[in-house]
Protein backbone atom coordinates (compact mmCIF):
# COMPACT_ATOMS: atom_id res chain seq x y z
CA UNK A 1 0.00 0.00 0.00
CA UNK A 2 1.55 3.15 -0.99
CA UNK A 3 1.81 6.51 1.11
CA UNK A 4 -1.04 7.90 -0.88
CA UNK A 5 -3.39 5.16 -0.07
CA UNK A 6 -2.71 5.60 3.54
CA UNK A 7 -4.07 9.11 3.80
CA UNK A 8 -6.76 10.00 6.04
CA UNK A 9 -8.65 12.82 4.62
CA UNK A 10 -11.07 14.58 7.38
CA UNK A 11 -13.17 16.98 5.96
CA UNK A 12 -16.94 16.77 6.21
CA UNK A 13 -19.88 17.05 3.83
CA UNK A 14 -22.39 19.48 3.77
CA UNK A 15 -25.00 17.28 4.58
CA UNK A 16 -22.86 16.24 7.63
CA UNK A 17 -24.37 12.55 6.45
CA UNK A 18 -20.93 11.22 6.06
CA UNK A 19 -17.18 11.98 6.69
CA UNK A 20 -14.54 11.36 3.95
CA UNK A 21 -13.00 9.25 6.98
CA UNK A 22 -15.91 7.38 7.34
CA UNK A 23 -16.15 6.65 3.31
CA UNK A 24 -12.42 6.17 3.38
CA UNK A 25 -12.66 3.17 6.14
CA UNK A 26 -15.62 1.42 4.70
CA UNK A 27 -13.96 1.21 1.83
CA UNK A 28 -10.60 0.10 3.39
CA UNK A 29 -12.79 -2.77 4.40
CA UNK A 30 -13.22 -4.20 1.22
CA UNK A 31 -16.80 -2.54 1.72
CA UNK A 32 -18.23 -5.49 3.68
CA UNK A 33 -20.74 -5.07 5.74
CA UNK A 34 -22.41 -3.37 3.49
CA UNK A 35 -23.94 0.01 4.51
CA UNK A 36 -26.90 0.17 2.91
CA UNK A 37 -27.52 3.94 4.13
CA UNK A 38 -23.93 4.90 2.63
CA UNK A 39 -24.53 3.16 -0.30
CA UNK A 40 -27.79 4.85 -1.15
CA UNK A 41 -26.56 8.05 -0.23
CA UNK A 42 -25.78 9.87 -3.60
CA UNK A 43 -23.08 12.40 -2.64
CA UNK A 44 -21.26 9.36 0.03
CA UNK A 45 -21.79 6.95 -2.84
CA UNK A 46 -20.47 9.58 -5.69
CA UNK A 47 -17.34 10.10 -3.09
CA UNK A 48 -16.37 6.48 -2.64
CA UNK A 49 -16.22 5.57 -6.31
CA UNK A 50 -14.03 8.61 -7.29
CA UNK A 51 -11.83 6.95 -3.73
CA UNK A 52 -11.83 3.67 -5.44
CA UNK A 53 -11.07 4.96 -8.75
CA UNK A 54 -8.21 6.63 -7.22
CA UNK A 55 -6.49 4.14 -4.95
CA UNK A 56 -6.14 1.87 -8.39
CA UNK A 57 -4.99 4.29 -10.36
CA UNK A 58 -2.20 4.98 -7.42
CA UNK A 59 -1.97 1.38 -7.36
CA UNK A 60 -0.79 1.05 -10.78
CA UNK A 61 1.61 3.78 -10.43
CA UNK A 62 3.15 1.96 -7.45
CA UNK A 63 3.00 -1.51 -9.77
CA UNK A 64 5.03 0.54 -12.47
CA UNK A 65 7.58 2.18 -10.43
CA UNK A 66 11.28 1.23 -8.79
CA UNK A 67 10.68 3.00 -5.62
CA UNK A 68 7.21 4.21 -3.40
CA UNK A 69 5.43 6.56 -4.57
CA UNK A 70 5.66 10.18 -2.78
CA UNK A 71 2.38 11.72 -4.10
CA UNK A 72 0.66 13.07 -0.60
CA UNK A 73 0.46 16.25 -2.01
CA UNK A 74 -1.29 14.94 -5.34
CA UNK A 75 -3.37 12.86 -3.76
CA UNK A 76 -4.48 15.11 -1.04
CA UNK A 77 -5.23 17.79 -3.64
CA UNK A 78 -7.87 15.76 -5.58
CA UNK A 79 -9.44 14.37 -2.44
CA UNK A 80 -10.01 17.94 -1.40
CA UNK A 81 -11.77 18.75 -4.26
CA UNK A 82 -14.12 15.72 -4.11
CA UNK A 83 -14.60 16.84 -0.55
CA UNK A 84 -15.67 20.81 -1.68
CA UNK A 85 -17.63 19.23 -4.63
CA UNK A 86 -19.68 17.36 -2.88
CA UNK A 87 -21.12 20.44 -0.77
CA UNK A 88 -24.09 20.79 -2.60
CA UNK A 89 -22.82 24.98 -3.30
CA UNK A 90 -24.99 27.58 -5.64
CA UNK A 91 -28.65 26.53 -6.40
CA UNK A 92 -28.73 26.47 -10.54
CA UNK A 93 -32.51 27.38 -11.81
CA UNK A 94 -34.21 25.53 -13.89
CA UNK A 95 -36.97 26.99 -16.03
CA UNK A 96 -40.23 26.28 -15.22
CA UNK A 97 -43.68 26.27 -17.30
CA UNK A 98 -45.39 27.69 -14.04
CA UNK A 99 -44.14 30.45 -13.53
CA UNK A 100 -45.29 30.05 -9.42
CA UNK A 101 -42.90 26.93 -8.98
CA UNK A 102 -39.15 27.49 -8.91
CA UNK A 103 -36.73 24.82 -9.58
CA UNK A 104 -33.28 24.26 -9.09
CA UNK A 105 -30.30 21.70 -9.42
CA UNK A 106 -27.04 22.26 -7.10
CA UNK A 107 -23.80 23.00 -8.36
CA UNK A 108 -22.72 19.58 -6.53
CA UNK A 109 -25.20 17.83 -8.24
CA UNK A 110 -24.08 18.75 -11.77
CA UNK A 111 -20.45 18.74 -10.78
CA UNK A 112 -21.05 14.97 -10.01
CA UNK A 113 -22.51 14.30 -13.25
CA UNK A 114 -19.17 15.88 -15.19
CA UNK A 115 -17.14 13.75 -12.87
CA UNK A 116 -18.96 10.78 -13.94
CA UNK A 117 -18.97 11.64 -17.58
CA UNK A 118 -15.09 12.04 -16.71
CA UNK A 119 -14.61 8.72 -15.56
CA UNK A 120 -15.37 7.06 -19.21
CA UNK A 121 -11.76 9.02 -20.07
CA UNK A 122 -9.15 7.17 -18.52
CA UNK A 123 -6.19 9.14 -19.33
CA UNK A 124 -6.98 12.22 -17.03
CA UNK A 125 -8.65 13.02 -13.67
CA UNK A 126 -10.39 15.84 -13.14
CA UNK A 127 -8.95 17.60 -10.09
CA UNK A 128 -11.57 20.04 -10.14
CA UNK A 129 -14.50 22.10 -11.70
CA UNK A 130 -15.07 25.68 -11.53
CA UNK A 131 -18.44 26.96 -13.74
CA UNK A 132 -18.55 30.63 -14.13
CA UNK A 133 -21.13 32.98 -11.73
CA UNK A 134 -23.56 33.22 -14.73
CA UNK A 135 -24.54 29.81 -13.71
CA UNK A 136 -26.83 31.37 -11.68
CA UNK A 137 -28.86 32.86 -14.36
CA UNK A 138 -31.54 30.86 -16.49
CA UNK A 139 -29.94 31.36 -20.07
CA UNK A 140 -26.94 32.81 -19.55
CA UNK A 141 -23.86 31.90 -21.17
CA UNK A 142 -22.12 29.75 -18.65
CA UNK A 143 -18.01 28.64 -19.19
CA UNK A 144 -17.13 25.32 -17.20
CA UNK A 145 -13.30 24.95 -16.30
CA UNK A 146 -11.85 21.58 -15.91
CA UNK A 147 -8.50 21.39 -14.04
CA UNK A 148 -6.98 18.25 -14.73
CA UNK A 149 -4.55 15.90 -13.73
CA UNK A 150 -2.80 14.08 -16.94
CA UNK A 151 -1.41 10.05 -16.86
CA UNK A 152 2.02 9.71 -17.64
CA UNK A 153 1.19 7.61 -20.35
CA UNK A 154 -0.75 10.57 -21.76
CA UNK A 155 1.97 13.09 -21.67
CA UNK A 156 5.07 10.87 -22.31
CA UNK A 157 3.06 9.83 -25.22
CA UNK A 158 3.10 13.56 -26.81
CA UNK A 159 0.57 14.59 -29.04
CA UNK A 160 -2.06 12.28 -27.44
CA UNK A 161 -2.65 14.85 -23.96
CA UNK A 162 -4.81 17.08 -26.88
CA UNK A 163 -6.80 14.29 -27.53
CA UNK A 164 -7.44 13.62 -23.94
CA UNK A 165 -8.10 16.85 -23.51
CA UNK A 166 -10.46 17.01 -26.50
CA UNK A 167 -12.17 13.55 -25.48
CA UNK A 168 -12.51 14.61 -21.82
CA UNK A 169 -14.62 17.72 -23.32
CA UNK A 170 -16.76 15.95 -25.25
CA UNK A 171 -17.91 13.36 -22.18
CA UNK A 172 -18.60 16.61 -20.20
CA UNK A 173 -20.25 18.17 -22.96
CA UNK A 174 -22.74 15.33 -23.67
CA UNK A 175 -23.42 14.79 -20.71
CA UNK A 176 -24.19 18.71 -19.74
CA UNK A 177 -26.42 18.29 -22.84
CA UNK A 178 -28.53 15.33 -22.33
CA UNK A 179 -29.19 15.93 -18.81
CA UNK A 180 -28.74 19.94 -17.75
CA UNK A 181 -30.30 22.93 -19.82
CA UNK A 182 -27.10 24.74 -18.94
CA UNK A 183 -26.37 27.43 -22.23
CA UNK A 184 -22.83 26.04 -22.02
CA UNK A 185 -20.40 28.75 -23.84
CA UNK A 186 -17.36 26.89 -23.89
CA UNK A 187 -15.51 23.87 -21.58
CA UNK A 188 -12.14 25.09 -21.06
CA UNK A 189 -9.45 22.19 -19.92
CA UNK A 190 -7.01 22.63 -17.76
CA UNK A 191 -4.00 20.39 -17.23
CA UNK A 192 -2.62 21.22 -14.33
CA UNK A 193 0.07 18.67 -13.35
CA UNK A 194 0.82 14.61 -13.97
CA UNK A 195 -0.32 11.66 -11.46
CA UNK A 196 2.49 11.29 -9.08
CA UNK A 197 4.91 13.48 -11.16
CA UNK A 198 7.11 13.08 -14.07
Amino acid sequence: MTEAQNFEPSREFATGAFTLDEISDYLDAGCQPRNEKLEADPEAAHALAQLRRLRGITGQLASQEEQPLQQDGWWQKIVDGISAEVAAGREIPIPAKNPSVELAITEGAVKALIRDAADTVTSCIVTKIVFSDSVTVIGDPVTVTLYVSATKETVTSGTAIATAAEELRDAAWQALQTHTVLNIAAIDIKITDVEGGL
